[in-house]
């Protein structure tokens, strides 16, 4: 069997779907070949002229308007889609760099069947995620046509319910598609076409001429693989952009499935998880196998992890031994997503083990949106996530997410009146609301006060087929409010305070607001751009409410905060009036009668400061 990773994804990473797969098929003793062809596109057209910058400018960026998977369509009105990329502002050196690699797809396509036929299979499988779908069925058609007899079988993300019924049932190249995860149905399906035996209906499997099987069945515990990614970097050492992609390579690997908070509270606007939402996480030795594992086989210590939420249990586990092995062996780094409401102590946890990128999820600055959108967190809570990723040097990629149904101006007059308190921090992405498919407001837009209008205007320009069968095909749709809401004004605001921050931070600048603690004081010194210089001294009554506060804390809070500390009594209102004066002067922020300080700490190995545990509490569920 051949198993093909197709463009687009991350050239820099191999594709742990079939690194996955590969490892539960050859434990199976099913032989297989596995073709990182995301990663021979990249050489291959940079042999041919396409700067790799363009290259992963598709890949990364402008799969948003499917300029990727147009780049593999058969057919179609090209002025019209042109038209489409130009309203989308997409710049047009990238569209320069889209049509040439569209005038090489032919010849790529030749070059990865001889591939991937020199190995002469009886079973190709796809994996298809985001972009991936155009350039999968691009190329199973040109090997049926040189090889009919071939079992073509599609899976992945692309391929959960409706999605890979559609394809099964307009794509007459598809044979089979694998639904749910394919580490224990995979190698049934194959040993049954290799031994010229019909595959056995079973849920998760759907074959050309048979009804719809039920949906994918949960999988015993023993489908945790270790990826193997042996040919991933047999290719790359053979690769024109070798030298260009091997210093930034990360190994993938994968420690949880599905989302233990959208199992509880599905967010409104989340489409990610499908019909696998249930949430199971690895044992602990296992993640710590796999990361050694693959960092001694594979000579790097970079990881990125794929699931869609950190098992909180890591935090009592896998995260001390990784940070103990960091202190003490191995300098491994890694990228993971979190949710947002952790404690200081389990950020430094964080920093300790290694994790030095995060992605917490955070989408608002208003706590008011963030319940409309089932997020259940507070906009303080999110702010204290950015001071306290800052002061330990934890890179944090996040968005705001504006079109919310529900939104208002004051929400979003607001989150601009905040920002300029934020300028030390890390600014956001502004991203407009997207329909998805399998998120609430696909399922229910009528609940939400959304009306669906379709697929995203690109699907018409990469399927050719009927019009009725092609939001079948879609992931993404476009939308309009029932009230008539215009998002772009309402953002407008917060679109023009972004713009400013934008330009006034760098993680290479020092503009700055921090905080040095002496005997009996504390200084805050004020260097955030758009500020005038200056420090504020602090007595030791006043410091110690300053400090309360980097926690989030009411008046009461603090004051009693500052009875154990130094045992000295203070008015609950007197405090609430000097707080208050730290929000005018922009050092502080106020929700209600909460407060949050955000002056980042001058000495950042300073212990965290104790706060209580976030409020969920998970213990650790096996994965299927």
């Amino acid at each position: 069997m051949a198993l093909v990773a197709m463009p687009w994804a991350a050239p820099d990473t191999p594709s742990i779907q079939i690194g996955l797969l590969g490892a539960a098929l050859a434990r199976a003793e099913v032989p297989v070949e596995l073709h990182s062809l995301h990663l021979e596109v990249t050489g291959f057209f940079a042999a041919r002229g396409v700067a790799l910058e363009y290259v992963e400018a598709v890949a990364h960026q402008w799969w948003r308007v499917g300029l990727g998977e147009w780049i593999f369509a058969q057919g179609g009105d090209d002025a019209a889609y042109l038209r489409y990329l130009a309203r989308e502002v997409v710049p047009g050196e990238v569209v320069d760099a889209a049509l040439r690699m569209r005038e090489l797809v032919p010849d790529f396509l030749q070059h990865a069947a001889n591939d991937v036929l020199s190995h002469t299979p009886q079973l190709v499988g796809f994996t298809t995620t985001f972009a991936q779908t155009l350039p999968s069925l691009a190329l199973a058609t040109l090997i049926k046509a040189a090889r009919p007899e071939v079992a073509i079988v599609f899976g992945g993300a692309n391929c959960d319910g409706v999605l890979g019924q559609t394809l099964l049932e307009t794509q007459a190249v598809i044979d089979f598609v694998v639904q749910g995860r394919g580490e224990a149905l995979l190698p049934r399906l194959c040993r049954a076409v290799l031994g010229g035996q019909p595959p056995a209906a079973e849920p998760g499997l759907l074959m050309r001429g048979e009804a719809g099987a039920p949906a994918p069945a949960p999988h015993p515990g023993s489908d945790w693989f270790r990826p193997d990614y042996d040919e991933y970097y047999g290719r790359l050492d053979r690769s024109p952009v070798r030298e260009a992609l091997l210093p930034r390579t990360r190994l993938v690997i994968e420690t949880a499935r599905g989302c233990w908070w959208g199992e509880r509270q599905h967010c409104t606007f989340c489409g990610l998880n499908g019909s696998s939402m249930a949430f199971s996480s690895a044992a602990a030795e296992q993640v710590l196998a796999d990361v050694t594992a693959l960092a001694a086989r594979y000579k790097r210590t970079e990881f990125d992890v794929v699931d869609n939420i950190m098992d909180p249990t890591f935090f009592d586990d896998v995260l001390p031994e990784l940070a103990r092995r960091r202190r003490h062996q191995h300098d491994y780094r890694f990228f993971w997503e979190i949710k947002a409401n952790l404690s200081p102590e389990q950020i430094r946890l964080l920093r300790d083990a290694g994790v030095h990128r995060i992605q917490p999820g955070i989408e608002s600055l208003s706590t008011r949106i963030l319940r409309l959108m089932r997020k259940g967190i507070t906009a303080l809570e999110n702010v204290k996530l950015l001071a306290f990723a800052a002061a330990d040097d934890l890179m944090v990629t996040w968005n705001i997410i504006y079109g919310v149904p529900g939104e208002t101006d004051d929400d979003y007059l607001a989150m601009a009146d905040m920002m300029p308190s934020l300028v030390h921090l890390k600014p956001p992405g502004l991203v407009r609301l997207q329909v998805q498919r399998f998120s609430p407001y696909f399922d229910d837009p009528a609940k939400h006060g959304l009306r669906l209008l379709g697929p995203a205007p690109y699907y018409r320009h990469l399927y050719a087929v009927d019009a009725q069968l092609l939001p079948h095909l879609a992931y993404a749709f476009d939308h309009e409010y029932v009230d008539g809401h215009d998002a772009e004004r309402t953002v407008a605001p917060v679109r023009r305070a972004l713009e400013q921050w934008d330009r006034s931070w760098s993680p290479g600048k020092h503009h700055s607001l921090r905080y040095e603690r002496g005997p009996g004081y504390l200084r805050l010194r004020e260097r955030r751009p758009g500020f005038r210089p200056s420090d504020i001294l602090l007595g030791e009554a006043e410091a110690e409410l300053y400090l309360a506060c980097r926690t989030i804390a009411t008046p009461a809070i603090a004051a009693a905060t500052v009875k154990r500390a130094v045992d000295i009594e203070l008015d609950v209102d007197e405090v609430r009036r000097f707080l208050l004066g730290l929000v005018e002067g922009r050092v502080m922020l106020r929700e209600g009668d909460r407060y949050l300080s955000l002056a980042l700490p001058l000495n950042a190995d300073a212990a965290p400061p104790s706060s209580p545990a976030p409020k969920w509490k998970l213990s650790r569920v096996p994965a299927h």
